[in-house]
């Protein structure tokens, strides 16, 4: 009689190559298919995304406090600007008064353009950067808005150096208060050159 051969199983053959596909009746957390449970979990993602991305809008309160402050500091600097020249007119006030008066509003004004320069830059960053200024104010990064700031409060501070000098404060006071101003503007202007220019 023959001797029959019986093929036996190779158990050495590696498992199918063939991809896993996913059954999409397979039901997924909440009973939905598999197509359904991902275009809900990306409209979930979506409606995240909605949400952080509205909340900049969280900009707007110190955008319009720092408008009110400029325009507050603007508005009573014109007023004292008014009384300083009718004082002028009548003679009560002298040259030196006058010269100290009008540094002492210039940089009362300072302080007004730097309030509005960081409520535009706010503006520009958080809420649109499609607002018509001139180029030379235009703010696309933070690094815009810290040159600029830096550039107008280096100006203040010297300002207010120069009032302090014309008002004729002691010679120990305008030397420290000289030496303590001179140094935060070498740093202010080793911050520009070394660190914002070179991001």
């Amino acid at each position: 009689m023959p001797h029959e051969t019986i093929p036996t199983a190779d158990t050495n053959d590696s498992v199918s190559d063939s991809p896993r596909t996913y059954d999409e009746e397979v039901s997924f957390p909440e009973g939905l298919s598999q197509k359904d449970y991902a275009k809900k979990a990306a409209r979930k993602t979506k409606r995240g995304d909605l949400i952080v991305g509205w909340s900049r809008f969280i900009a707007i309160g110190p955008v319009l406090g720092l408008l009110l402050g400029a325009i507050v500091l603007t508005v009573i600097s014109l007023l004292t600007t008014g009384h300083v020249v009718i004082e002028t007119i009548q003679g009560t006030l002298d040259t030196k008064g006058l010269l100290v008066e009008f540094v002492e509003l210039a940089d009362i004004f300072l302080l007004a353009v730097v309030l509005y320069v960081m409520a535009l830059g706010l503006y520009s960053l958080f809420i649109s950067d499609d607002l018509p200024l001139p180029h030379w104010l235009e703010f696309h990064t933070l690094n815009d808005l810290k040159e600029k700031l830096i550039a107008i409060v280096g100006v203040a501070l010297a300002v207010y150096f120069f009032g302090r000098v014309v008002g004729g404060d002691t010679p120990t006071n305008v030397l420290l208060e000289g030496v303590g101003i001179s140094a935060v503007i070498i740093a202010l202007a080793y911050f520009m050159k070394n660190v914002l220019k070179k991001k």
